[in-house]
This record gives structure tokens, sequence and C-alpha cells, in this order.
């Protein structure tokens, strides 16, 4: 449950930093839910503390503060986030063409800025309007 990550002292789900002097850079996360009626709009509200970069169904649909290009486990957000920055959530609309009827993935990688980043933060929403 979100929210994941450490060193704020607010999270739900506590992860490990890495061990000392090299600090991992990169968290992936994923979940599985199910569609029965697609709806007419999708949002998206993402908490990445430092930058993330969201898959639906394995098409990416959000990158938050993430370089372009391909990104690895070495990629590194270009900024760093802080104070109320770093608990913000931020909204994006999704298409809803990248949901489908029945079972859908939602991916979400987590880059720091740096490898002595003090914390790490995630917390994501998907909701959709549906008709009727």
């Amino acid at each position: 449950r979100p929210q994941l990550g450490f060193g704020d002292g607010d999270e739900t789900t506590v992860l490990s930093r890495g061990p000392s002097g090299n600090r991992t850079i990169s968290y992936y996360f994923r979940t599985r839910f199910t569609v029965d009626r697609l709806p007419t709009s999708t949002q998206l509200q993402l908490l990445a503390d430092d930058g993330a970069v969201v898959y639906l169904n394995g098409v990416e649909v959000v990158r938050d503060n993430m370089p372009g290009g391909a990104m690895t486990n070495g990629t590194r957000a270009p900024s760093g986030r802080s104070g109320s920055a770093e608990n913000a959530l931020r909204e994006f609309s999704v298409p809803v063409s990248a949901l489908r009827i029945g079972s859908n993935t939602l991916a979400v990688e987590v880059h720091q800025n740096s490898s002595s980043s003090s914390d790490l933060g995630l917390d994501v929403n998907l909701f959709g309007q549906v008709p009727g």
C-alpha cells in the first residue's frame, strides 16, 4: 500500500535504501487490477520523489521529472525534490485506449536524483469516469 519509500517517516511500506556507498537509484513497482467497463476519461495522480515513468499494460503513459530516451536502472532523475514538492500529488491524463476490459497492469519505476538521497516516495492513484 502506498505511500511506499523511506526517509520521511510517512511511508506505509518502508523500502531498503540499498548498501551504504552504493545506494539503489531505481525502484520498480507493479500492480494488477480489473476493469469491467471502459471509462470516458482516465486520470493518474502521482507522488514521485524524485522522478518516475508510468506504464499501463506495457505502454508508457506518464513521465514525471525524467529525461527523454530509454530508461535503465542507472538513469537518474534530472533534479531532486524536497519540501512540499516531494509530497505533492501531480495529476496526469491517461489515454483510455491504454486500458482494456479485464486484467490490466500498472507499473511504475521511480528514480532517485542522487545515490546519496535521504528519501524516496511513491504514491499512485488511477481513476476513471464511467458513464451511467
